[in-house]
C-alpha cells in the first residue's frame, strides 16, 4: 500500500505539472504574439437582419471573439485580421492564405475562419491575429468554437453552445447553455445552470452552479466551484484533478463522495462519515465519504480518480498539491 501511496504521489504533481507547463506555453505563444517589421491587414464586415429563433455559429482560430448585446433586430460581425512578417511578401502571403466565409441559410448565419498551410522558408518569422466583434440581440441562439484566443461572452437568454482550445473562456449570466467545453486554457463562468460541462487540461472557476448539472473534469489544477441553493443535483466526475467544492450553507444536500487513489478534504461544517470504519487493515485505494446538511434532498455525487477534493473553504495553498493523501471527514 505504502509503494503506491508513493506512485500516486509521484504520477499527480507531474501530470499536473505537464499541464501548468502546456496551459502557460499556450498562453505565451498565443496571447503574447510578438509584431514584426511588415504588417498587412484586411476587415470583414457583414450584417444580417434576424428573427429571434435565427441562430449564430461562429467558428474561429487565432484570435479573439467577443459578443456584444443589443437591441437591434441585426447581427453584425466585424473581423480584423493582422498579419506581420520579417517580409513583405511573406506577410501578404499569409494574408492571402486567411479566408473568412459566411452562409445565411433559412434560420442559420454561420462565419467560418479558414488558414491555409503556407510553406515557409528557412527564416521565416510571422505572427497573426484574426479577431471577431459581434453585435446581436440577446436572445438569440449562438454557438462559438474558437482555438487559440479570448472568447467572452456576455448575459444571454438564448441558447449557447461554446467551445473553447488553447485560450480562455470568460461569460456572464447565460440562460440556456447547452454545452460547454474547454480544453487546454481557462474558464471564469458567472454560471452554469442545468447543462453538461467538459473541462479539460485547464484552470476554472464557475461562481455558481445551479438547477441540474453533469460535469467532467479531467487534468484541471485548480477548478473552483460555488454551489448555489437553486442546484437540484450535481454529477461530478473528476480525474487527475484539484477540486474545491463550495455549497451554500443552506443547502440541503446529500453528499456521496468516492475517491479511488485520491485525497478528500472537508473545510465546512458538514459532518462526513468514511466508510474506512468498516474496514480492517487490508490496503485500500477506493473510499466513500457520505454528508448530509439539512433534510438532504439535493444530491450531490462525486466520483473522482487521481484527485483531490475539497468541501467548504479550500486557500491557494489547499488547491496546491503536496505529495500527500490527507482524508479529512470533519
Amino acid at each position: 500500500m505504502k509503494r503506491l501511496s508513493k506512485i500516486f504521489s509521484v504520477i499527480l504533481p507531474l501530470v499536473l505539472l505537464l499541464q501548468t507547463s502546456l496551459f502557460a506555453q499556450n498562453n505565451d505563444e498565443f496571447n503574447n504574439k510578438k509584431k514584426y517589421e511588415f504588417v498587412k491587414n484586411k476587415s470583414v464586415n457583414k450584417t444580417y437582419n434576424v428573427s429571434s429563433s435565427d441562430k449564430l455559429n461562429i467558428q474561429n482560430s487565432f484570435g479573439n471573439v467577443d459578443i456584444k448585446t443589443w437591441s437591434k433586430n441585426e447581427i453584425k460581425v466585424d473581423i480584423e485580421i493582422e498579419v506581420s512578417a520579417n517580409s513583405d511578401a511573406l506577410a501578404q502571403k499569409i494574408l492571402d492564405k486567411i479566408t473568412i466565409t459566411d452562409t445565411k441559410s433559412t434560420n442559420e448565419i454561420s462565419f467560418k475562419t479558414k488558414v491555409s498551410d503556407v510553406n515557409n522558408s528557412k527564416g521565416d518569422k510571422s505572427s497573426m491575429s484574426i479577431n471577431y466583434t459581434v453585435f446581436m440581440p440577446a436572445v438569440n441562439p449562438l454557438t462559438v468554437k474558437n482555438e487559440f484566443g479570448a472568447t467572452n461572452i456576455p448575459d444571454l437568454t438564448g441558447a449557447v453552445d461554446l467551445t473553447s482550445k488553447f485560450g480562455s473562456l470568460t461569460t456572464g449570466n447565460l440562460a440556456n447553455i447547452k454545452n460547454i467545453h474547454v480544453e487546454f486554457g481557462k474558464a471564469n463562468l458567472a454560471n452554469i445552470n442545468n447543462a453538461p460541462v467538459n473541462i479539460k487540461f485547464s484552470k476554472a472557476v464557475i461562481s455558481k452552479l445551479s438547477g441540474a448539472v453533469k460535469m467532467n473534469l479531467e487534468f484541471c489544477n485548480n477548478v473552483r466551484l460555488n454551489i448555489d441553493n437553486n442546484l437540484s443535483s450535481l454529477d461530478l466526475k473528476t480525474s487527475y484533478s484539484t477540486v474545491n467544492l463550495k455549497p451554500n450553507g443552506a443547502l440541503p444536500a446529500l453528499y456521496t463522495i468516492s475517491t479511488s487513489f485520491g485525497s478528500f478534504k472537508n473545510t465546512s461544517d458538514i459532518k462526513f462519515s468514511s466508510d474506512d470504519d468498516n474496514d480492517n487493515d487490508s490496503p485500500r485505494f477506493n473510499h466513500q465519504y457520505n454528508g448530509k446538511n439539512g433534510n438532504g434532498t439535493i444530491p450531490v455525487k462525486v466520483k473522482s480518480s487521481f484527485s483531490k477534493i475539497i468541501i467548504g473553504e479550500a486557500s491557494e495553498n489547499d488547491m496546491k498539491d503536496k505529495n500527500k493523501s490527507e482524508d479529512r471527514t470533519s
